[in-house]
């Protein structure tokens, strides 16, 4: 159920920096291959942030199967002339389409498509075809099936297409109410034959975006569980069943993607076609912009496996000292004798046991992390909260979400990401100084070594074992150009902004290596970097 789904377009910006490296793709279809040989995702339509219509069914198409170099697609159902008779079955629709699926049938591109008013079951799906997708003449065929309000109506929204080995054509709907159907199409027509079979769900509950694919004996029911369309707050996830039947009955439900992988939250709309495995997702680097993820799809002891997401948590447990990739200062507690509320910040790294932090691993990619001194205590999101900017303090450990973490690898350390509100560990405003407040951020995408830190091995690595590149930068500030000495070869010298983003670099050599840059006037962090260490610099452009 698409929860009357819209994108302010303040997502597209994040702190005046573009995000976006893609359309949002939300409900998205499997992905087809065209008659120009590019591949086509049709996805959920756009709304302003008033809730009005901006794009009927919004569309994309890209030369690879990654999507790395995508183009928008002319809607194939316009948002403000669409076709009269939905009004007859969804009255007052305002022109916002869900959930489109597109199968290829007998020299046509049929793409079908949600109507609905939200939170109800007054509900159509519709049929559109073009010969072409490279240069498309949409015409719509009207209705396919409708669900008219009733308690246990299966809703008819959410299609999914699939295609038997023997050449019938099928359709999967449904949502909440009376949960999830199945029917025969027509590839002649695009339309309806034989009856409705319920094959799932129902009952109210949260099951919906089916989406059937067959290996060996066995056809394979996807469904999403729990909430989606509220960004990073979104519990969607979805589970897998199994039947020797396309109308079932699917028994053995078990989870297939979980509800959060580190900055991938609420998985959504499973497609799969083109041997690609395709789904959204709300991306925790840009405050839950939704993507779509194309990875690969495996089959282990007769149930599917995801692919790689491109994400790789780590599984801690052990002794360690948190430290800064930007700043090289550790993650120390401020009170000598902890106690309920006691605030952490960063302080210079010297191993101490206010530093100390036993880090576990309790649940999958969850972790606690207790000071070493008192594990009565926990690090944890002052009052479980969501917002930017909450502090990080201990207080009792109690297990809950405001004190479970994730490691996410990101180069030669982690982002630290709670469970309850997807964000990152952050020390304030990127500063070097000591006693600089550690709190929530949205994770920033790209390099944010403020966002990073390395985990020392107190447990098996001393203090003078932590050999960092040794460099200066003179003169500092400058007018762009200076010199940074080293006392090692084959360093590399980048420089980023506050937000991460790479603006400079370069391999820089034992002894004077001179910089000109362009950069504007400003203060910026100029790391040099060795294989697996940092050391940075606060560097000044006037």
């Amino acid at each position: 159920m698409k929860k009357n789904y819209f994108l302010s377009f303040f997502l597209f910006c994040f702190l005046g920096v573009k995000v976006m490296a893609q359309g949002p793709i939300h409900d998205p279809s499997h992905i087809i291959k065209g008659d120009d040989d590019r591949y086509y995702v049709f996805a959920t339509g756009l709304n302003d942030d008033n809730g009005n219509a901006t794009v009927g069914i919004y569309g994309i198409s890209s030369s690879n199967l990654n999507f790395t170099n995508w183009r928008e697609e002319p809607s194939p159902v316009d948002h403000i002339n669409f076709p009269d008779w939905i009004n007859t079955y969804v009255p007052g629709f305002n022109g916002h389409f869900w959930a489109p699926c597109i199968i290829y049938m007998e020299g046509y591109y049929y793409l079908y498509y949600s109507a609905s008013n939200f939170g109800t079951s007054n509900s159509i799906i519709g049929v559109t075809r073009t010969p072409s997708l490279a240069n498309p003449t949409w015409e719509d065929l009207g209705l396919v099936v409708s669900s008219d309000g009733t308690r246990n109506a299966i809703n008819a929204i959410d299609p999914a297409m699939f295609k038997d080995d023997d050449g019938r054509v099928w359709m999967s709907y449904g949502s909440y109410f009376g949960g999830i159907g199945v029917i025969e199409i027509n590839p002649e027509t695009g339309k309806t034959m034989g009856s409705l079979t319920h094959i799932y769900g129902g009952n109210h509950q949260d099951i919906e975006a089916p989406y059937i694919l067959k290996n060996g004996p066995y056809y394979y029911l996807f469904v999403n569980r729990g909430s989606c369309c509220r960004l990073l707050e979104s519990t969607y996830y979805v589970e897998v069943a199994r039947s020797t039947s396309i109308t079932g009955p699917y028994t053995g439900t078990r989870e297939f993607l979980p509800v959060q992988h580190g900055v991938i939250v609420g998985p959504g709309h499973i497609g799969f076609a083109e041997g690609v495995l395709s789904y959204h997702y709300y991306d925790g680097f840009s405050n839950g912009y939704p993507r779509l993820l194309t990875t690969t799809l495996d089959f282990v002891n007769g149930w599917p496996v995801a692919g790689p997401s491109g994400v790789e948590m780590g599984e801690i447990n052990g002794v360690f000292a948190l430290v800064a990739n930007h700043s090289n200062k550790a993650v120390t507690i401020e009170d000598a004798i902890p106690d309920f509320g006691t605030n952490i910040a960063q302080y210079t790294y010297n191993g101490g046991d206010s530093q100390k932090f036993i880090i576990t691993n309790e649940d999958g990619i969850w972790h606690s992390i207790k000071p070493a001194v008192n594990e009565f205590f926990a690090i944890d999101v002052f009052e479980i909260s969501t917002e930017y900017g909450a502090n990080i303090n201990l207080w009792e450990s109690l297990g809950h979400v405001g004190q479970q973490f994730a490691f996410q690898v990101d180069g030669n350390g982690y982002r630290i990401i709670n469970r309850n509100s997807n964000r990152c560990f952050d020390v304030q405003n990127a500063s070097h100084a000591d006693g600089t407040n550690i709190l929530q951020w949205g994770c920033f995408g790209g390099n944010a070594p403020q966002q990073t830190f390395r985990l020392v091995d107190l447990q098996g690595t001393n203090i003078e074992e932590e050999q960092l590149p040794k460099s200066s930068v003179t003169p500092n500030p400058s007018n762009g150009s200076f010199n940074v000495i080293l006392e090692q070869d084959n360093l590399r010298i980048r420089i980023s902004n506050y937000l991460g983003q790479t603006l400079f670099e370069t391999v820089g050599h034992k002894g004077s290596n001179s910089i000109d840059t362009p950069l504007k006037t400003g203060v910026y962090i100029l790391n040099v970097e060795s294989y697996n260490e940092y050391e940075s610099h606060k560097l000044v452009i006037k």
